[in-house]
């Protein structure tokens, strides 16, 4: 069992399952693996990201094992405090 405040990386239980998920869940995933892995380059604990963002801890342990869907603003407080901005790209512009 995992110390939530000491959480270095995502369950890699859930990556390894991507093969069975539709479009939305392997979105979802990708996504929060990335948030998972700047979190961890910048060397904070999920405790150290609570505390800079105004965010409880559980939240974002719920969010790093994909267990709830964050609301904007709080995904804007997350990736501000990671250094991060949410953008929309088109699809032809990434191909």
């Amino acid at each position: 069992m995992r110390n939530s405040g000491d959480v270095k990386s995502l369950d890699y239980s859930v990556i390894n399952s991507l093969k069975s998920l539709n479009d939305y869940d392997k979105f979802v995933v990708e996504f929060i693996e990335q948030l998972v892995q700047r979190r961890i380059e910048l060397g904070f604990t999920q405790r150290k990201l609570a505390e800079i963002s105004g965010i409880k801890q559980s939240a974002i342990a719920r969010l790093e094992m994909c267990k709830s869907s964050p609301q904007l603003d709080t995904l804007y407080k997350i990736t501000k405090h990671l250094n991060l901005k949410l953008k929309l790209i088109p699809d032809e512009l990434i191909k």
